[in-house]
């Protein structure tokens, strides 16, 4: 990274000032986008902060990038510095801003709340309560274009070339209206946390700007708006993220390619224009790692040192942030994330208008892409799209087990007894149903769902002939399961073209 040698700064440590949490995230930033910064740093630390204009003194932020310091001052106690606490608590408000989203893009509706609820408890068995924890689970994403120009070669989402894009005209913009409020009827308050680009950059509409002011006249809010492209016009960007700004959206997010465009993105923007803006980190030297979805995984089949790469980075980091462990790093087995999808609910495209149902899950062969879709179909007018939405919560959206479906276990979970009941198990995680009082009937049904041939009413019957087990408390037990999100609703892909068909 070229250096800039044209700013002449004095540390904050050095006149006694906290320094500004805008050139503090800077700092960060290009210390986790590669080792060149870092060595940098660790060879001339107040020479590196010259060079780069950062207004901000290494050993002042040192517990946010040494974890030895850091494990030290907390074992000793040590005082923390203003800056590091003014940070922290600026990355807590960012915390605090993204847990009331996520609690906010709950739906009003029941039965969508009750079916996100569910598939929330799905993901976090699946994939584990950290990653799930980082997603808002949106309940409505758009895309106002068909494909995306940037053809990243990791795109987890296999986003195809751009295509077409959303003419704003009077009639599209009247029926992007109509979804809106269709959509604001349909999920309630939570659906103004949607967004408007999904698969798709969003800069290529020439119009974006004007749905998203739809959006807020709507929905009250600005769209969040992640873009891959940040140097494709520097002026219509400003604009984008003062108007959201104003209009209620906290944290916009930028995707960061190659360490040149990290330069012109910090040459271009001051610190505190990029305040609030998540960069992130997708260059190949960074520390982030990449999921193992879509495109990634389809390069990674002909250069399996992609994946072999990212892993690294993993044990690199465990290694510097447990220095006295005296194990074989390469023995550690490392799951890279396999899904970077943050929604659970309606994916719409509004060029080619389709919806999908969708939610998040680890990518497999079924579902390469990191998201499970439970149903999908097209749509030509507002009117198609509320039958289809309704259709949609109607069939798939279910508050308890039908008593005619067939049971079996989420399709990742692995099944083994324990005392007084079972384990059903992920690569992430595991949960025990166990209860000493219950053991036979909790066995029992365990046991018969892991076989995956029985109904519920099958199930609830065999219990009561072979246990004595009332009807309805073995349904409630097998309906406690679908609430934890451990009984699969994947549809086969027959039933999924099939529901395709519904708004045509």
């Amino acid at each position: 990274m070229k250096k800039n040698k044209d700013r002449e700064t004095q540390s904050a440590a050095e006149t006694g000032r906290c320094a500004p949490v805008g050139m503090v995230k800077r700092f960060l930033e290009l210390w986790t986008s590669g080792p060149a910064f870092k060595a940098e740093v660790l060879k001339d630390p107040q020479g590196t902060m010259h060079h780069y204009g950062l207004d901000v003194d290494p050993e002042d932020i040192r517990a946010l990038w040494d974890w030895d310091y850091a494990a030290k001052a907390v074992a000793e106690n040590l005082p923390v510095t203003p800056t590091v606490k003014q940070y922290r608590e600026f990355i807590n408000e960012k915390l605090r801003w993204r847990e009331l989203v996520r609690e906010e893009c709950s739906p009003a509706e029941h039965r969508f709340k009750t079916w996100r609820d569910r598939q929330i408890k799905r993901n976090m068995l699946e994939i584990g309560v950290d990653q799930d924890s980082k997603m808002i689970h949106t309940p409505v994403a758009f895309e106002l274009a068909y494909g995306c120009s940037m053809k990243c070669w990791f795109c987890a989402l296999n986003a195809p070339p751009l295509q077409a894009v959303y003419e704003y005209t009077p009639e599209n913009r009247n029926l992007f209206r109509a979804i809106l409020a269709i959509l604001k009827d349909v999920a309630g308050p939570s659906a103004k946390w949607g967004c408007s680009y999904w698969a798709t950059e969003p800069l290529d509409n020439p119009n974006y700007e004007k749905f998203c002011m739809d959006f807020y006249d709507i929905l009250g809010i600005y769209p969040q708006t992640t873009t891959a492209d940040p140097m494709r016009d520097p002026a219509r960007l400003r604009k984008i993220l003062a108007d959201s700004r104003a209009r209620g959206c906290l944290v916009n997010r930028f995707s960061i390619m190659t360490l040149q465009i990290l330069e012109r993105v910090h040459r271009e923007f001051t610190p505190d224009e990029l305040q609030w803006v998540e960069l992130i980190l997708q260059n190949a030297e960074a520390d982030p790692v990449k999921a193992v979805s879509g495109r990634f995984t389809e390069r990674n089949r002909t250069n399996p040192k992609l994946a072999e790469r990212e892993k690294a980075k993993v044990l690199a980091a465990i290694k510097e942030q447990n220095k006295n462990f005296k194990g074989d790093l390469s023995t550690i087995n490392v799951n890279l994330p396999g899904t970077t999808s943050c929604m659970t609910g309606f994916r719409i495209n509004m060029v080619k208008k389709t919806v999908e149902l969708a939610s998040p899950c680890n990518a497999c062969e079924k579902w390469p892409n990191g998201y499970i879709v439970f149903e999908s179909g097209t749509f030509n007018t507002a009117e198609d799209f509320k039958s289809l939405v309704d259709g949609m919560v109607e069939r798939v959206m279910l508050t308890t087990v039908p008593a005619d479906r067939r049971l079996r276990l989420g399709r990742v979970l692995k099944y083994s007894h324990v005392p007084n009941g079972f384990q059903v198990a992920s690569i992430s995680r595991g949960v025990q149903v166990a209860n000493e009082a219950s053991a036979d009937m909790i066995r029992m049904i365990g046991d018969l769902i892991r076989d995956g041939q029985n109904t519920a009413c099958e199930i609830a019957l065999l219990c009561f002939y072979q246990l004595g087990v009332p009807t309805e408390v073995t349904m409630g037990a097998i309906n406690h399961l679908f609430e934890n999100g451990m009984l699969d609703e994947e549809p086969d892909n027959q039933h999924t073209e099939k529901a395709g068909q519904a708004g045509r």
